[in-house]
């Protein structure tokens, strides 16, 4: 069985340096390697807690799931939803990096692969979105060599994709 990881929380910082978090970074690549230590965004740490692969502390208190999803989720108001896209997307093979420098909030990888396959945008199923907003990203998506991924979730974490590819007539 494999060992639980440490992950530690100081101010913006959600990191690891434990044995496992790094083999689990190298194997599954959640997480980024970088100066010894492995670093988390909110959605992999919270994955890994569901996953009961990691404690997570915080001002040296063990906090709970809900507890982060809570205290995180004052700062980003999508967290939840960004989550169960996140969560959804790993438990079914992907990869899933951020994405912020391609406009949506992730990259989406296919076991293997190099590159991504897909931007993926989230959205709340309360939310809307423009059509300017949405062909803007699609254009992105499309310049990088990367299919739209619209991710729309609602209040049960239920989520449902949409894949947009660019087309010319």
């Amino acid at each position: 069985m494999a060992k639980e990881i440490n992950i530690l929380i100081a101010g913006e910082l959600i990191y690891s340096n434990s044995e496992e978090a790094i083999n689990i970074q190298a194997t599954k690549r959640i997480g980024e390697y970088k100066e010894g230590k492995v670093h988390y965004s909110p959605e992999e740490a919270l994955y890994l807690i569901e996953k009961n692969s990691a404690k997570i502390k915080k001002n040296n208190k063990e906090k709970s799931f809900d507890e982060i999803l809570s205290e995180l989720s004052r700062k980003d108001k999508s967290l939840f939803a960004k989550y169960c896209a996140f969560k959804d997307l790993v438990n079914k093979g992907y990869i899933v990096k951020t994405g912020l420098k391609f406009g949506g909030e992730y990259r989406v990888y296919e076991k293997k692969e190099e590159h991504a396959k897909w931007v993926l945008y989230v959205l709340k199923e309360k939310d809307s979105i423009k059509i300017q907003e949405l062909a803007s990203k699609n254009r992105v998506a499309h310049s990088t060599n990367k299919k739209l991924l619209i991710a729309v979730v609602d209040n049960q974490g239920e989520t449902t994709y949409y894949e947009l590819e660019w087309k010319k007539l």
